[in-house]
């Protein structure tokens, strides 16, 4: 899920004619989701449980394909569900990180 804040929504509908985004897109006009989760750097990355309670966190750009970070990826998706909301990841925890909206 992408998150388009502070941004009207005919602008982020114009910007997406054209693109084939996999994803589903929340536009957020007054940046309330951003404010939540306090993610005032962009990008903000959020590596969310099967809970919806977010157990990871990064700031700014990553190269989402490293091996690094898929083996933290994938040992997240391989824990027990009961287990995944105690994770963290070295340099992407965020204990504090509030449940995602529903």
């Amino acid at each position: 899920m992408a998150i388009s804040d502070f941004e009207k929504k005919k602008v982020v509908l114009d910007y997406l004619k054209d693109k084939d985004f996999s994803f589903e897109i929340l536009i957020d006009e007054k940046g309330k989701t951003s404010e939540s989760y306090k993610a005032f750097v962009l990008p903000s990355t959020f590596l969310i449980d099967r809970q919806g309670n977010a157990v990871g966190r990064v700031a700014g750009i990553r190269a989402w394909d490293s091996p690094e970070i898929r083996k933290v990826i994938e040992s997240l998706l391989d824990m027990p569900t009961s287990d995944a909301d105690r994770a963290s990841t070295k340099g992407a925890s965020s204990p504090d990180a509030p449940k995602t909206p529903r």
